[in-house]
């Protein structure tokens, strides 16, 4: 029957009840409001993890160097022994 009368206001409420009119444009925006938050939770997760991955990656660089330090010994920063 919509498609016969056209999707106008007017129509639309001559065929529809006002409830069911209500009904069906709380459900779109429950729909719409749920897909941006899914879009947006799904993107948070990604940069979440890509943050964790280059924290975990930048802690196991700087273990690296100081296990190279403690290998080499209490010396000084150029890796020369200091004059006693």
């Amino acid at each position: 029957m919509l498609q016969d009368a056209g999707p106008r206001e007017e129509q639309i409420q001559k065929l529809w009840s006002q409830h069911s009119i209500c009904v069906v444009r709380e459900l779109l925006w429950l729909f719409y409001t749920l897909t941006v938050t899914c879009f947006l939770s799904v993107a948070s997760l990604a940069v979440y993890q890509h943050a964790a991955e280059e924290a975990q990656s930048g802690s196991a660089r700087s273990l690296g160097a100081s296990a190279q330090v403690s290998a080499v010994g209490p010396e000084s920063p150029q890796g020369l022994k200091p004059d006693a």
